[in-house]
């Protein structure tokens, strides 16, 4: 059942609440939404669990469409198109053919006739870009009258049973039909007239129909009088003969375990003494590492899976029955009919809808504001993301915004793909990458390094490849016992990470201005661990002190301090000071591998780390996860991950090495302490400082 509703808008407190509680009442697939003045474009999950899709003005209230999706279908979406603030498509997979749905919302009577011809245009463009074996539906508020005059001409695109006198807009959507071969459906069926009407002026005195679906051929169709969302608009429904496919996606479906159980000492016990049975054979076993990994990772998610189970989280809508009772009164007063009594319970909803949608935002700043100050931050952002995320298409590289989230996920791998395997112009002459390997650190990883490393795992951070949560790695000594067995392997597996995206600043639909973080398998962590811990007395070292960022006890805001002490008493003493600021572009993704594996060995950390490091990083492999969909896997030859526990100690490693050799023999005039500065530095972005403007181009070059 496929319908359309002119709702006036969505943007108000609880109309999409309200909309969703009334469509509850009919039996329904699909609805597009004419005039839902939701600004911008983009997709969100109803409380309900349907999908909204929507498209707006850029920043304004102003016109706007949508697409509302049932639960039960979201699955044979195909893609979407925001064409613009006034036109919204949708592809789903159907038998025998798939089909599309334009949903619009036509400029009114009073633009000018301009502004209509551009619409119908854009509209045009739109068909022609519909592959031609699929069934099409354009449907939405036309803004145009075609009436019973329209029929003895236009035989074919319009039925008897129409309502109106035909007008110069209505004379337009003919026209349009035509050359399409569409016909107003709603126009075939001789329901009476209450059900053919589509709009009620506010006295309730003059109707139109003004809403129309168009297509091929039809099953029945009529308008719902009895839907109520506050609008001057009804709700037009049609039955079609079609049958759904559910889109085949490769999607990661990781079950999300309930690990808050293991506070229970009973629960806990349980697990441990599973986690004994079936891991204690394992240490007997001399397996290599992968299989052993294999044998780990099945263990402990089946066990994990029976004694926990998978989290349940319910989405608490903060619209309130009282609300809903005010609803159903007011679809019993529809306009005309007790005047006075529809438009006092109207503004007693709007009312109550204010007050119930405030007292909820205040118990979720509550509840933000309770996680921070107890320090979980996890849930606070959580509680932060569920209240403003709204996804957002992305374009591919010509500036097209992509519809088909398979296309968006081919899309993702292939701008991580190029990111990560970004061609460096470097010159290669000065550089010898023949280090020999003597093996004289080759000593094996203890069992207390690996209990050290597992004690110091952050709970509630989101899972790798493998689906095991740090938690549960922190229950059972023999989990400590076999982990030190896999740790003297390496394992193969542990190359692999999960990319997913964070949107930073900036167009949102380019993949440019998102942040891409690597999840790494906690067991993997526990290992990567070990390794920062034996390289980091050694890293401490060799960095300068000019660098705050990536260390502990230290941090960029004490050094911003720093530099407004440093301008403070350059000014106080009228002294200049002249400064450059860099800010390297993608710094950790542009990191040469090659290079930075000589700078360690030139600073002496051992062979045997190096070899290891470098092993896991010249066979890693990635895939990038957006959307549920978990792209293809490739491997990467620059970069240091994002997520990964050693990459900010090597970015510093590699980041002195540089200007270790840029600054090599130049040592200022900037006095601090005693001593000479040349640079401050703040993880990835540096200043660089001179007391003159000569000084810093030399600096500089």
């Amino acid at each position: 059942v496929i319908g359309t509703w002119d709702v006036r808008t969505l943007c108000a407190t609880g109309k999409l609440e309200q909309a969703t509680h009334e469509l509850t009442r009919y039996q329904w697939d699909i609805v597009g939404i004419a005039e839902a003045r939701l600004a911008g474009m983009g997709e969100t999950t109803t409380d309900e669990g349907h999908q909204l899709f929507y498209s707006g003005e850029h920043q304004k209230h102003e016109y706007g469409v949508a697409l509302l999706v049932n639960r039960n279908i979201k699955d044979a979406v195909l893609g979407w198109n925001p064409v613009s603030s006034r036109m919204i498509t949708l592809r789903l997979a159907a038998q025998p053919f798939n089909l599309t749905i334009i949903q619009v919302y036509a400029p009114m009577s009073t633009h000018d006739d301009e502004e209509i011809e551009d619409f119908y245009h854009q509209l045009e463009d739109q068909m022609s870009k519909i592959p031609k074996k699929n069934i099409t539906i354009v449907q939405g508020d036309w803004n145009a009258l075609v009436g019973m005059d329209a029929y003895n001409d236009w035989k074919g695109i319009v039925g008897r049973f129409a309502n109106n006198t035909t007008n110069d807009r209505g004379l337009r959507l003919l026209e349009f039909a035509q050359n399409n071969n569409l016909i107003l459906a709603n126009t075939l069926f001789p329901h009476k007239k209450s059900q053919r009407w589509t709009w009620h002026s506010p006295d309730g005195n003059t109707h139109n129909q003004v809403d129309y679906i168009l297509i091929i051929n039809t099953a029945g169709m009529r308008s719902f009088p009895g839907a109520d969302n506050g609008s001057d608009h009804d709700l037009l429904l049609m039955t079609m003969k079609l049958k759904l496919k559910r889109v085949q996606k490769s999607k990661k479906q990781l079950i999300k375990y309930d690990v808050e159980k293991l506070e229970d000492l009973a629960v806990e016990s349980a697990f441990k003494v599973r986690i004994g049975e079936r891991f204690t054979p394992l240490l007997l076993l001399d397996n290599n590492a992968q299989d052993m990994v294999q044998n780990f990772t099945t263990i402990i998610n089946n066990i994990a899976e029976e004694i926990l189970g998978k989290k349940r989280t319910k989405r608490k809508p903060w619209i309130i029955d009282k609300i809903l009772k005010l609803c159903d009164k007011r679809r019993e007063l529809k306009p005309g009919k007790g005047n006075s009594d529809y438009k006092a319970i109207n503004s007693e909803i709007r009312k109550e809808i204010r007050l119930a949608k405030e007292k909820w935002l205040a118990n979720q700043c509550k509840e933000i504001e309770t996680s921070l100050h107890s320090n979980n931050g996890k849930k606070a952002f959580q509680i932060v993301n569920r209240l403003i995320k709204k996804p957002m298409p992305i374009e591919d590289k010509n500036g097209n915004i992509i519809t088909k989230v398979e296309e968006a996920a081919k899309r993702w791998t292939e701008y991580c793909k190029d990111l990560y395997n970004y061609q460096l112009m470097v010159n290669q002459e000065n550089i010898n990458f023949d280090y020999i390997c003597d093996h004289k650190d080759d000593l094996p990883i203890l069992r207390s390094e690996v209990e050290e490393a597992i004690k110091s795992l952050k709970i509630g951070k989101a899972v790798g490849i493998d689906n095991i949560p740090a938690e549960l790695l922190k229950h059972g000594e023999v989990i400590i016992d076999v982990m030190s067995k896999i740790c003297n392997k390496i394992c193969e597996n542990w190359i692999k990470s999960i990319i997913i995206t964070l949107p930073k600043k900036g167009n949102l639909r380019q993949c440019q201005n998102y942040r891409t973080i690597s999840l790494i398998s906690h067991p993997s962590k526990v290992f990567l661990r070990i390794l920062h811990n034996t390289m980091k007395s050694l890293a401490e070292s060799l960095i300068a002190e000019e660098q705050a960022g990536f260390r502990a006890g230290r941090n960029t805001m004490e050094q911003i301090f720093n530099l407004r002490i440093l301008v403070e008493k350059h000014l106080e003493h009228q002294k200049p000071v002249f400064h450059n600021f860099i800010d390297f572009k993608k710094a950790f993704d542009r990191v040469w591998q090659k290079a930075l594996w000589v700078t360690m060995w030139k600073y002496n950390f051992g062979t045997k780390l190096i070899n290891i490091i470098e092993a896991l990083y010249e066979n890693s492999k990635s895939a990038v996860l957006t959307n549920g969909i978990l792209g293809e896997w490739f491997p990467t030859t620059v970069s240091v991950r994002q997520g990964c526990l050693l990459s900010p100690t090597l970015f510093n490693i590699f980041l002195e090495h540089i200007m270790t050799e840029a600054l090599d023999g130049f040592e200022g005039s900037i006095k601090v302490g005693g001593r000479l500065i040349t640079n401050l530095q703040f993880a990835d972005d540096i200043d660089l400082l001179g007391g003159t403007e000569e000084e810093l181009q030399e600096i500089t070059s």
